[in-house]
């Protein structure tokens, strides 16, 4: 079960990724290492965790 949701908050020992796009379609890959907060639009995710772990899969994938 995931622990990501709106009440989220940062503590020790979880590092979370995720993605980001600006306004000109560029992809970033943000880090969250367990000292600031995650997006709100990310925390209102059912399922983030899931999601972003299959994101995350595809992305790192060899090619």
């Amino acid at each position: 079960m995931s622990d990501l949701n709106k009440d989220w908050t940062p503590g020790f020992g979880t590092i979370y990724t995720w993605f980001a796009m600006d306004k000109n379609g560029r992809i970033a890959v943000m880090v969250n290492n367990c000292w600031g907060d995650l997006p709100q639009s990310v925390l209102n995710i059912p399922n983030a965790e899931l999601l972003l772990d299959d994101l995350n899969d595809y992305i790192v994938k060899p090619l």
